[in-house]
């Protein structure tokens, strides 16, 4: 476990879209704790080239995360914060359990 944080992750529900397509609803997004996570901000050589990251999130290689979530977070201070996930998760998988873990870019939102 990296740490002692814990972060919620929101998935939109795909639904029947316009011309028999899908389209996402946040309405009522699928929710999942993501547990033994570390938020801290972003520095610049973190960010490969991205604009707009603001954030990175380390979790364990189990949590699923995809390029399309919304990753909402709570700081010791109690401030919630929505960020949206900025691409597909990173892995590495390294020789111990704590070199295991997904890197993951978010973006703050205004939601």
């Amino acid at each position: 476990m990296l740490r002692d944080d814990t972060a919620v992750r929101e998935r939109a529900v795909s639904e029947p879209g316009a011309h028999g397509g899908t389209r996402e609803n946040w309405t009522n997004p699928y929710l999942l704790d993501l547990e033994g996570v570390l938020l801290r901000a972003a520095t610049s050589d973190e960010v490969d080239g991205r604009s707009g990251v603001t954030h990175i999130m380390y979790a364990a290689l189990t949590a699923d995360v995809e390029a399309r979530d919304r990753i909402r977070y709570t700081n010791p201070r109690g401030k919630r914060r929505v960020y949206e996930v900025d691409g597909e998760p990173l892995w590495f998988n390294g020789p111990s359990p704590l070199t295991r873990y997904i890197k993951v870019s978010l973006k703050a939102t205004d939601l």
